[in-house]
């Protein structure tokens, strides 16, 4: 969760210094897998 905390302080403090290209990819091709680690962790 701390991970999450962190990236949120960044894209919100730091909003000009984000690269939206990372962040449309991080949306576009890497939140499923997240979405199955966080799952799966919740699970256990």
């Amino acid at each position: 969760m701390k991970i999450c905390n962190m990236s949120r302080d960044i894209l919100i403090h730091e909003y000009f210094g984000v690269d939206t290209e990372i962040i449309w990819d991080v949306i576009k091709n890497k939140l499923e897998s997240l979405k199955r680690v966080v799952v799966s962790l919740a699970n256990h």
